[in-house]
């Protein structure tokens, strides 16, 4: 009996590594994401700033034409 005791002993002792091992792993995984998160939010920012200052730019360059087509229309 004593070697299915040590035997026993030995597989909770690994379950026990295993589970320690798994709830490492997550807590790495899940940090890994938040950075990976808060990188992807930084990009979509820097890319909505960028539209909109295209936007911005295009918009001023319709209202610069549209001046040009009035002052034409004077004439």
């Amino acid at each position: 009996m004593d070697w299915f005791r040590s035997g026993l002993a030995e597989a909770q002792r690994r379950a026990q590594e295993a589970s320690e091992h798994a709830q490492k792993l997550a807590a790495q995984y899940s940090a890994q994401a938040k950075e990976q998160g808060t990188w992807l939010a930084e990009q979509a920012a820097v890319q909505a700033k960028q539209l909109k200052e295209k936007a911005a730019q295009e918009a001023q360059a319709v209202q610069a034409r549209f001046a040009e087509y009035q002052a034409a229309q004077k004439v």
